[in-house]
């Protein structure tokens, strides 16, 4: 009794492996992928430029991220960090400084 349904098991499993594998080459078959010499997207109009070894080059500018300039990190100033209580005017010590103490040439 256990023999049978085990191998009902296994012939249910290959058949289930068998209808994949069909599908599988049917949508390999006659789905054709598309492919642009152009680089760019059909659907969203996206292009890149032919690529080139300099682009992959982390010490080369042509490769280089515009935004961080190849460094992989970008230096900002947190506004909220530098001017913790708006409120306050510049007078009255808005601007955090390095140095908080009030008597320090920094602060004068």
């Amino acid at each position: 009794m256990q023999k049978q349904t085990i191998e009902k098991k296994k012939r249910k499993r290959i058949i289930q492996n068998w209808v994949r594998r069909i599908i599988q080459l049917v949508f390999f078959i006659f789905l054709p992928s598309l492919f642009s010499e152009a680089f760019a997207c059909p659907h969203c109009d996206f292009s890149i430029p032919e690529l080139e070894p300099r682009m992959f080059s982390f010490n080369a500018p042509f490769g280089a991220c515009p935004d961080c300039n190849g460094l992989g990190i970008k230096l900002t100033i947190d506004e909220n960090l530098v001017i913790p209580d708006r409120t306050l005017s510049i007078n009255e010590g808005c601007i955090k400084t390095l140095n908080d103490d009030k008597d320090s040439l920094d602060f004068k």
